[in-house]
C-alpha cells in the first residue's frame, strides 16, 4: 500500500522516477518459463535464438505475477514479422498482430507488410481500422530489416513499448496473428522480452518517507 501512496506522490508532484526491472529474458539460454506456447529455435543465419515460430492464427500468452495492481508498468520486446506478410492486402490478409490483456483490453492491433507492392501497405505504426485502414509504406517504423536470414521477402524486426496498468497481482498477455499462412511462407517471432515497474529515484523515495512520518506524527499530535 506505501508503495502506490509513494508513486501516487511522485506522479502528482512530478518527482524523478526510474524503471524497476520486473523480468528479463532474451531466450538464449532456451528457457521459455512464463509462455504458454512456441519454442526457442534459431534464427536462419544463427544470429539469434527467439520465441518461435507462430504462424496462422496461432497465439502465446504470458504471464506475470506478484504485481501490485495500479502499478505503471512497461512491456518491451522486439517482434520479428518474417517472410511474405501481406499488410492490409485484403486479397491475401489483412495480416494481423494482436496484443491484448486476457480479460482486459487491446494494447496494440495492427497489420505488418514485408511487400513492396501496391496495395500491401501496412497500418503500423497506427492501430488497424478495417473500415478505413491507414496506408503506411512496408516496414514503416521497422527497428532493423534482414538481419534474421529468413528468404523470400526476408524478416523485419519491431521494437515495441506497450504500457500497461494491472488490475490484479496476476499480468496476463496474449499475442496472436491472424488470416496469416503457414511458417513457410508468414511467421513471427518475440525476442528480448522486459517488463518494468516505474517507481520514484531512492532519494525521493527517502523524502516521501520523512513526509509520511512527519504527517503520521502531526496527526498522533493532534489526536493527544
Amino acid at each position: 500500500m506505501y508503495l502506490r501512496i509513494l508513486l501516487s506522490l511522485a506522479g502528482l508532484l512530478g518527482l524523478p522516477a526510474h524503471a524497476l526491472p520486473l523480468y528479463q529474458n532474451d531466450f538464449e539460454s532456451a528457457d521459455g518459463s512464463g509462455w504458454s506456447a512456441g519454442s526457442i529455435v534459431l534464427a536462419p543465419n544463427g544470429s539469434t535464438r527467439f520465441l518461435g515460430l507462430f504462424d496462422r492464427d496461432h497465439s502465446t500468452t504470458f504471464t506475470l505475477g506478484g504485481l501490485t495492481p495500479g502499478d505503471s508498468l512497461t512491456f518491451q520486446l522486439d517482434l520479428y514479422i518474417n517472410r511474405s506478410w501481406d499488410g492490409n492486402s485484403s486479397a491475401f490478409g489483412p495480416d494481423l498482430f494482436t496484443v491484448e490483456v486476457v480479460g482486459g483490453p487491446i494494447l496494440l492491433q495492427t497489420t505488418f507488410s514485408n511487400t513492396n507492392l501496391p496495395g500491401f501497405e501496412q497500418s503500423f505504426p497506427d492501430p488497424w481500422n478495417p473500415g478505413s485502414p491507414v496506408a503506411n509504406p512496408p516496414r514503416t517504423g521497422a527497428f532493423a530489416v534482414n538481419t534474421l536470414g529468413f528468404i523470400t521477402e526476408g524478416d523485419t524486426t519491431y521494437r515495441l513499448t506497450l504500457p500497461v496498468t494491472p488490475v490484479a497481482s496476476d499480468l496476463t498477455l496474449r499475442f496472436s496473428g491472424l488470416n496469416l499462412q503457414d511458417f513457410t511462407d508468414e511467421n513471427w517471432g518475440i525476442d528480448n522480452v522486459t517488463v518494468t515497474a516505474t517507481v520514484p529515484e531512492p532519494s525521493t523515495i527517502l523524502l516521501l518517507l520523512g513526509g509520511l512520518g512527519l504527517l503520521a506524527g502531526w496527526r498522533t499530535w493532534g489526536r493527544r
